[in-house]
């Protein structure tokens, strides 16, 4: 079992976990006391640990380091542009967003987005924690950062010249998503790719007109089909994961 600790972590240490990752361990997982266990988190790398119960608290006691920290500075920061849909459906896209490497997930309210419902159902802190549960059984190091909802008409806010801003966009005849990323991963002064896809309906038209006058932005096609808003997440992500990865 993976433990995300995001205190630093050095042989000898001593990490208390939350009273969720309490019960989560002892009443669900019925994990051993003085069983092996593994502790990390993105700046300090993984280690082995010992897992102890002490009354109502589960404490990792921290061994020896067996891999590095990241070095977040070898590779392209990668970004998801999400419409902010209600709690099941993010919870959704987050877990599967982290799982295929994204690092920074942007909710977005849109024009064909109820935006009241979506603030409604928007929690940071429930979120995150799915985040990390993902973070965990995918052997991920890092945790990914959940940012506030912003207005799409304010993405130009966030993108320099340093983006690249995928936009998939349906029935318009644009390049696939692989075409052009073959391109951006070979020009190293890009830092940001994000992958923008829109609600269930499309975008509204007033939305395309604004992306269409970010030079950064490339719309591009996800296929012959029309795909629900967690296929195409998944999709363009999955696509982006390969090209980064050296896929084809």
């Amino acid at each position: 079992m993976r433990f995300y600790c995001p205190a630093p972590l050095y042989t000898g240490a001593k990490m208390v976990l939350s009273d969720e990752k309490y019960h989560h361990a002892k009443h669900v997982l019925r994990l051993a006391d003085g069983g092996d266990c593994i502790a990390f988190n993105g700046d300090s790398g993984e280690f082995k640990a010992i897992l102890h119960y002490h009354k109502k608290q589960a404490i990792l006691n921290i061994g020896g380091n067996i891999s590095p920290p990241l070095d977040k500075n070898s590779f392209i920061t990668t970004w998801l542009f999400c419409p902010l849909f209600k709690r099941d459906k993010m919870g959704f896209i987050i877990e599967k967003a982290a799982e295929l490497g994204v690092d920074n997930i942007q909710p977005i309210h849109m024009s064909q987005v109820n935006a009241a419902k979506g603030r409604d159902n928007f929690q940071a802190e429930k979120l995150t924690a799915r985040a990390i549960s993902a973070s965990e059984q995918c052997e991920r190091l890092d945790i990914l950062t959940i940012h506030p909802p912003i207005d799409i008409k304010k993405i130009h806010n966030l993108i320099t010249d340093e983006w690249c801003l995928l936009t998939a966009i349906e029935r318009k005849d644009s390049p696939a998503m692989n075409e052009i990323l073959k391109g951006v991963f070979e020009k190293t002064s890009k830092k940001n790719i994000a992958f923008l896809f829109g609600p269930e309906g499309g975008f509204a038209g007033d939305d395309v007109n604004y992306l269409q006058g970010i030079k950064q932005n490339h719309f591009c096609t996800l296929g012959p089909r029309i795909l629900r808003s967690e296929t195409a997440a998944l999709y363009g992500l999955s696509v982006i994961a390969c090209c980064r990865d050296g896929g084809p």
